[in-house]
């Protein structure tokens, strides 16, 4: 396991101090991991899991892909950080700060990307990327699901959107007519949401709109 824990960094581009920092642990332990001193506890494959997307099969055999099956085992994969690529938004220039809000979706601080979805919907730069915490937006969206959200402000078209209401930050179908707002879950147990954007009495922020969704298997 100690060459594919120090081969799961590198090929996440990230140094022995930031991989601790994500897991909750001092450096030395990443250390001990990669030279096979320790083994890493059942606690840490979980955070690695949550964090990174790690194919624990991989990990602990070497068999399938390092990250969770979205793709192919021969594709090219590009790698998201926060701190490292400039892809998705620093913390400095998210549009908002997610842990004042109730959160039905969960940030996430990297993810992986295989070259023919990079191209197919032209994602160059201003993503974020989100893990589905709720089942407000089943079958459509479950949890541990990821959603790709291009970075926007605005509904020009209709669909699934990340959107602030008040103190809570989700992922919704949003439909916009003139001044009014339609917020609906694809989730029938969920009642249909109508705002009027003239009216001042709830606070509404776009923050994106869905590019890409990457299904939990």
């Amino acid at each position: 396991m100690r060459e594919r824990f120090k081969e799961l960094r590198k090929k996440l581009n990230i140094s022995q101090k930031i991989l601790a920092e994500k897991l909750g642990i001092p450096v030395t332990a990443v250390s001990k991991y990669e030279t096979g001193k320790i083994k890493p506890s059942s606690d840490i494959l979980g955070r690695l899991i949550d964090v990174y997307d790690i194919n624990i099969n991989w990990l602990l055999t070497g068999r399938g892909n390092i990250f969770s099956s979205y793709f192919k085992e021969n594709d090219d994969f590009y790698y998201f950080s926060i701190k490292e690529n400039n892809y998705i938004l620093s913390k400095n220039d998210l549009p908002y700060d997610f842990s004042l809000l109730k959160q039905r979706v969960e940030l996430c601080h990297s993810f992986a990307l295989n070259q023919k979805s990079m191209e197919e919907y032209n994602i160059k730069n201003r993503i974020m990327t989100f893990k589905i915490l709720d089942d407000t937006m089943d079958p459509t969206l479950k949890p541990g699901d990821r959603v790709v959200l291009e970075i926007t402000d605005s509904v020009t078209t209709s669909g699934i959107y990340g959107i602030i209401i008040d103190n809570d930050l989700l992922i919704a179908r949003i439909q916009k007519t003139g001044n009014q707002i339609k917020i609906i879950y694809d989730n029938s147990l969920y009642k249909e949401e109508l705002f009027n954007l003239e009216e001042n009495n709830t606070f509404i922020r776009i923050i994106g709109k869905a590019i890409l969704i990457a299904k939990h298997i």
